[in-house]
């Protein structure tokens, strides 16, 4: 009896081992044809075209004219709290990829564009107020200060980018995730140019003092600035990129995938800067008015009244810098997107960095980072079999 269950629980054993390679075989064949099938249907060329809302980031130096003190000491926006470059851009990006079909490279070439401009102009008065200072030798005397006091600022200025990518990669998936998964990396190289241009023009009279009815003397501050940049980059290099996607939801006909990748390089190229800043000062009092315990008119003071006394200075200063520079390159992603058998929508957020790309000094040179990030939206459409 005990030889009969030995030799039945050894069938068994060989029965069950026969069923389970047989169910892993039929597995192992159905993923293999479903991959085949999905393979013949994947199309070999892929155009996407999409937008970007950038957050831009260019690090350059605000114009400071000597004079800002006298502004800042007024109640007025100071005229470097105008000079806010512009905050958002807007980009667009076009791409081409080709799949051969039975291989797992992918080659494709891309382009991503955008600028950006902004005109801002602030011109501020404050209400007349009483000051104290010393007048023909009278000390703490009152004196209005006049209404033409006032601060104007005005700003232009435009940026825009482009870069340009070549790039051959492999698929190599992604190991334990189902076979619908993706893992690409890609060589290539990486074209990069960037142009900023900006002008700033600043009226100042940061002090206009009048005397009481019975005194003639009057005392007069007015300033005038200007500063123009022109600012550029172009580069060339390698680039390493790591773009994967992973299934979450959906069928063989509408997934749902996450979405994410990483890009690093490094460009060499060249960076200028072309720039000329002007200022000028008049200071004029009228018979020898000594205002707000200064020494008085810039220069001294005319002791006879019923005398002009003018004075005032002007500078302009041009400068014209040209480097070659070796720019770091590094930048990311992640979203989701809706795949079918021939076309895709995504969305995500995604930043690019280019450390020390412009040069972003006035008078010495300063390297500044260049920086783009923020939203985008895709559509791809896939061609052929």
């Amino acid at each position: 009896m005990s030889e009969l269950i030995v030799v039945r629980d050894a069938n068994i054993r060989k029965n069950l081992l026969a069923t389970a390679s047989a169910l892993a075989l039929v597995a192992y064949t159905a993923a293999i044809d479903t991959a085949k099938a999905e393979d013949q249907n994947r199309p070999s060329v892929w155009i996407e075209l999409g937008g970007q809302l950038e957050r831009i980031d260019a690090g350059t130096a605000r114009f400071s004219p000597p004079f800002e003190s006298s502004v800042e000491a007024l109640p007025v926006t100071a005229p470097t709290a105008v000079q806010k470059p512009p905050a958002y851009g807007v980009g667009g990006e076009a791409k081409i990829s080709i799949e051969p079909e039975g291989s797992s490279w992918i080659y494709s070439a891309a382009i991503r564009y955008g600028r950006s401009n902004r005109f801002t102009h602030v011109q501020q008065t404050p209400s007349a107020q009483l000051v104290t200072g010393t007048i023909l030798g009278v000390h703490e005397s009152l004196f209005p200060r006049s209404p033409g006091v006032f601060a104007s600022t005005q700003l232009k200025s435009h940026e825009s980018h482009a870069v340009l990518d070549f790039q051959v990669g492999k698929d190599v998936g992604l190991g334990a995730w189902s076979h619908s998964a993706t893992s690409v990396f890609s060589l290539g190289m990486r074209f990069a140019q960037f142009d900023a241009h900006s002008a700033v023009s600043i009226k100042a009279v940061p002090i206009s003092v009048i005397t009481p009815k019975h005194i003639r003397p009057k005392y007069h501050h007015s300033y005038q600035a200007s500063n123009e940049e022109a600012r550029s980059f172009r580069g060339l290099g390698p680039t390493l990129s790591w773009n994967a996607s992973a299934p979450v939801a959906g069928n063989p006909d509408a997934k749902l995938t996450l979405d994410w990748g990483a890009n690093v390089g490094v460009l060499f190229g060249r960076q200028k800067v072309r720039g000329n800043h002007q200022t000028s000062g008049y200071y004029h009092c009228i018979g020898g008015f000594k205002a707000l315990g200064t020494s008085g008119c810039h220069g001294g003071v005319r002791a006879a009244t019923g005398f002009n006394y003018i004075s005032g200075y002007q500078h302009s200063t041009p400068h014209n810098r040209s480097h070659s520079i070796v720019v770091p390159n590094l930048g990311g992603f992640a979203g989701v997107s809706m795949r079918y058998s021939n076309a895709k929508l995504s969305l995500g957020y995604r930043g690019d960095f280019f450390f020390g790309a412009l040069d972003g000094g006035i008078d010495t040179a300063r390297r500044a980072t260049v920086g783009f990030y923020g939203p985008f939206a895709t559509i791809s459409f896939g061609f052929g079999n």
